[in-house]
This record gives structure tokens, C-alpha cells and sequence, in this order.
């Protein structure tokens, strides 16, 4: 895949690349590399939550600054807000409980993690919260993509 420039990135190109983290974090934790999946797949929820915003974006507008630069973050809480999502991770009219359940796991993740080993069962946690039938990414694709 071509990433448009260093300097933007599309949405289709944020909805790849998620799917690609979630691909490798899988790749890793079969390989047995927990702290590797575990980042991997935290990052691959950043991506979906910043396609969403991406989509948010009006054409011949130049957006606020402001609000570009606080784009530019690896809190899963933040993004989920900017995206507009955060309200529907909390609503159980919107959410089942599982879906619900595995947003509380995601949103403890932090780019801070490759400075720390995961173990095998807190990588497969992330990664099934992250991807698995009830994960927050598959929800996010139904929903919002």
C-alpha cells in the first residue's frame, strides 16, 4: 500500500492500515512475540478511530488547527472522542455488552507499551478485544466506516 504523503494520509489508507496492524499483531502472537502484538494491535484501533475523524474532514475547508493538531495522539479515550464515538462506547442501547466490555480493555492501551513486556495472555486479550467476533474495530466498521 502507498501512503498518499508524509504529510496526510486518507482515510481508505487509515482503514488499511488498520487492517494491517491487526494482521501483524496476529502474526506476532503466533510467533510468540506478545509485546509486539500487544502494540500492534493498539495501534490498528488508532487507525480505525483516526479514519473516522478523517471522514469528519469537509472538502474546500480548511480545518481548525486546533482541532487537526489534538488529532495528532495516541490516546484511544481522545481519539474515540474527536471520532464521536466515545458516547456510543458507553450507551448499552447501542453497544451489546461484549463490545462494551472489550472498549474498557482497549482503552488501556498506550504507545508507552513498547517500553514493556506483555505477557501471552494480556497480547491475546488486546488482540481479541482489539479484533476478535465482539472487538471494537470490527465494531467500528459496521458502524462508522
Amino acid at each position: 500500500m502507498k501512503i498518499s504523503s508524509q504529510n496526510q494520509i486518507s482515510k481508505k489508507e487509515l482503514e488499511a492500515l488498520a487492517d494491517i496492524r491487526i494482521a501483524e499483531a496476529k502474526a506476532l502472537m503466533e510467533g510468540g512475540h506478545y509485546s509486539g502484538a500487544y502494540y500492534l494491535a493498539g495501534y490498528a484501533v488508532e487507525f480505525a478511530l483516526k479514519a473516522i475523524i478523517a471522514s469528519t474532514f469537509l472538502p474546500d475547508t480548511i480545518p481548525d488547527k486546533k482541532h487537526v493538531d489534538s488529532i495528532y495522539v495516541h490516546n484511544l479515550t481522545k481519539l474515540a472522542s474527536l471520532a464521536g464515538v466515545d458516547a456510543r462506547l458507553t450507551d448499552r442501547s447501542c453497544i451489546t455488552p461484549e463490545v462494551q466490555a472489550n472498549w474498557l480493555i482497549v482503552e488501556q492501551w498506550s504507545e508507552h507499551s513498547r517500553y514493556r513486556n506483555s505477557r501471552e495472555d494480556e497480547a491475546q486479550g488486546l488482540l481479541l478485544a482489539v479484533a476478535g467476533p465482539n472487538g471494537v474495530v470490527p465494531w467500528l466498521k459496521i458502524f462508522f466506516w
